[in-house]
């Protein structure tokens, strides 16, 4: 979807997805003790509550005619999440699937033009091999070594390599 705000025509998130960022935003924080990127980065940020107000943030500012979405703090709070599902176990917050509202995000970080280079160039490659129908399937690749051929992912900033969290775990 699309907010529009003092003549701004920028990107949102689902008014269900909205919600459930709200929601979540506002919990006691039930789901940081089994969050592997929360493990990993240390960053409140980086754990469910912490997309969630990002989220809120963003939704806020796209609704003031602000940066919205296109916001480098919630393209790499949206990108960072492993999407892994862990938080939905401890998580009693209805209405809150936590890898939809990142998906959710990412879409309207994505529609903001806002997405790290780094997640451009997977879909970029995602959309090389596309298979005809009929087609052989295309085979896994080695992550690791597909990143080594394209040069090492060390030098970029932050932001741009939290897409790739979850192959580092």
């Amino acid at each position: 979807g699309r907010v529009e705000a003092a003549g701004v025509v920028s990107a949102a998130c689902p008014a269900d997805q909205r919600l459930a960022a709200q929601r979540c935003a506002s919990c006691p924080k039930m789901c940081r003790g089994v969050c592997p990127t929360l493990e990993v980065t240390c960053n409140e940020r980086h754990q469910p509550w912490g997309h969630a107000r990002e989220d809120v943030a963003a939704q806020r500012s796209a609704e003031a005619g602000g940066e919205g979405f296109a916001g480098a703090a919630v393209a790499g709070s949206a990108y960072a999440c492993a999407t892994c599902a862990a938080c939905t176990v401890p998580c009693e917050v209805e209405g809150v699937e936590t890898p939809e509202l990142v998906w959710a995000v990412r879409t309207a970080v994505w529609a903001a033009g806002a997405a790290p280079s780094i997640a451009v160039e997977a879909v970029r490659q995602a959309e090389a091999v596309v298979v005809p129908a009929g087609g052989d399937p295309p085979r896994w690749v080695d992550a690791a070594g597909a990143l080594a051929g394209a040069g090492s992912y060390k030098h970029l900033p932050a932001h741009e390599t939290d897409s790739f969290l979850v192959c580092r775990l």
